[in-house]
């Protein structure tokens, strides 16, 4: 309110260090607080104008959230996408909050994509709401969170390489039937997932996606997967059971080893 800011400012400028001059920073914001600096004698002797376009203006501040708990700029950076229709999640900056709602707009346009590496090592957040509205994810987009459990949604038909690697608290992930393709390294040192369930609609994995995923029991390879990339569960020291099928054409090297708890493979195909 005008009154309380007046009243700070009043105070403030009534200590000793401000006999000889003084800065003021974003006071007076309205007309009410401009006259009552008059009203108390306050002389302004030069004033700086920044001038920005309305363009710029905008797009911080639809890309800018503040943090529930503490207050701070959680700092969501987007931008439109060159077709001109939807827009891009390009980088988030710290803040204290746990939890983070990434908008289902931009200017008016629907979020689509979240942008190389935009969450990458971002703490201490462990929760990432998308949006229905996504439906790409690029590479490295959540490395090294704290993140535990995550939904993707149901357009999202690419994970990337590097997507979700060494998230070390995550526990489970939620993948849309439809996906079709999921990159290298993608799960590789989430040494706490304990649970994956992989869609049919899959036709493709990437060397080492899960490597290292130390928690790991069980997995299934979808029915859609005809080749079995290198190091695709290398070093799952707790797997127990693996589920494969009769389309698999090709298990390259070190995709299935170092499993010191394995005690079943369902499926080994009989040309292999």
């Amino acid at each position: 309110p005008d009154e309380v800011v007046i009243g700070i400012v009043d105070e403030r400028l009534r200590m000793d260090d401000c006999a000889n001059g003084f800065i003021l920073d974003g006071v007076p914001r309205t007309l009410v607080q401009a006259e009552a600096l008059d009203a108390k004698g306050v002389r302004i002797d030069r004033v700086v104008s920044l001038e920005v376009d309305d363009s710029k203006i905008v797009g911080r501040m639809s890309g800018r959230r503040v943090c529930t708990e503490c207050g701070a700029s959680e700092g969501l950076i987007y931008k439109m996408n060159d077709d001109g229709i939807s827009a891009e999640l390009i980088m988030t900056k710290s803040c204290k909050q746990e939890k983070i709602v990434i908008a289902e707009s931009f200017k008016g346009y629907p979020v689509t994509r979240i942008g190389t590496s935009a969450f990458s090592n971002h703490r201490p957040v462990n929760e990432i709401v998308i949006p229905e509205t996504v439906t790409e994810i690029a590479s490295g987009a959540f490395m090294s969170t704290l993140i535990e459990h995550i939904e993707i949604p149901a357009g999202v038909t690419r994970i990337e390489e590097k997507t979700f690697f060494a998230c070390r608290f995550l526990k489970s992930v939620a993948l849309p039937e439809g996906l079709l393709y999921i990159g290298a390294n993608a799960f590789t040192e989430c040494s706490a997932l304990e649970t994956i369930n992989l869609p049919n609609s899959i036709t493709e994995i990437g060397e080492h996606c899960f490597e290292l995923c130390d928690s790991l029991k069980e997995i299934t390879i979808p029915t859609g997967v005809t080749v079995l990339p290198g190091s695709l569960l290398k070093s799952c020291l707790n797997l127990e059971r693996i589920v494969l099928h009769k389309n698999i054409t090709s298990i390259h090297s070190f995709a299935l080893q170092t499993f010191s708890n394995l005690r079943e493979v369902v499926g080994f195909p009989d040309n292999l």
